[in-house]
């Protein structure tokens, strides 16, 4: 019984797993602050801090006074972008899948000007449903506000009084970020790691759940 089972599992996950689309959206974006609406490319897995650096906009702010030049970083709202094509047969699934598997931090994600995604948390994925049919033309925009404010606003929300560990305590954000005793304050926003589109027929703890419980009912009923 127990190889039955194990058989089956293996043989419906390759089944489900063949059946999987996924696109890479890691390639084409840009960046602008948005205020200035100046675009730049950037590097997606990134952030923004390397964004400029490679971009010649700030000094490496390792060096010298250089983190002080950079503070305006910590409190500008930044945009990234990118436009992406499907044909209208790709991604034609019972389930389409926008994933982030991480943003940092506070983050307005825009799928053509839609909003579906309000994140607020650097240490988790997102997974967003998309229409069934994708259009032939698409725009992925993102807003990242600034951390440091937004920290600020929650603390005003929650306490009247300062915790000792200051404001950064509100945000699920890397602490190291807002200074510490070994690093400089550079309170980063990005897409630090990887984003994609995914399609599937379907849900896929019912594609493989149904058939094994078809099969042990039918051993049990011998």
């Amino acid at each position: 019984m127990k190889i039955i089972f194990l058989f089956s599992f293996f043989t419906w996950s390759n089944i489900l797993f063949a059946q999987l689309q996924k696109m890479s959206l890691n390639e084409g974006w840009s960046y602008t602050s948005q205020a200035a609406m100046q675009w730049n490319p950037a590097i997606v897995p990134g952030s923004v801090y390397t964004d400029l650096i490679n971009d010649k906009i700030i000094d490496h702010p390792f060096f010298g006074k250089n983190e002080e030049k950079s503070r305006w970083v910590d409190s500008t709202t930044w945009v990234y972008q990118r436009t992406f094509t499907t044909g209208e047969t790709q991604f034609a699934s019972t389930n389409n899948l926008l994933v982030f598997e991480g943003l940092d931090t506070y983050a307005d994600v825009y799928f053509n000007d839609v909003l579906l995604l309000q994140a607020n948390n650097m240490f988790r994925s997102w997974t967003i449903k998309l229409p069934k049919i994708l259009p032939a033309n698409n725009v992925l925009k993102i807003i990242f506000h600034p951390a440091i404010q937004v920290n600020d606003s929650l603390a005003k929300q929650r306490y009247n009084f300062i915790l000792p560990s200051d404001n950064r305590v509100h945000g699920r954000k890397a602490a190291y970020q807002f200074g510490w005793d070994w690093g400089p304050t550079l309170v980063n926003c990005g897409i630090w790691k990887a984003v994609y589109l995914q399609g599937f027929e379907e849900q896929p703890i019912a594609a493989a759940v149904k058939p094994l419980a078809q099969l042990i009912t039918k051993k049990d009923k011998k």
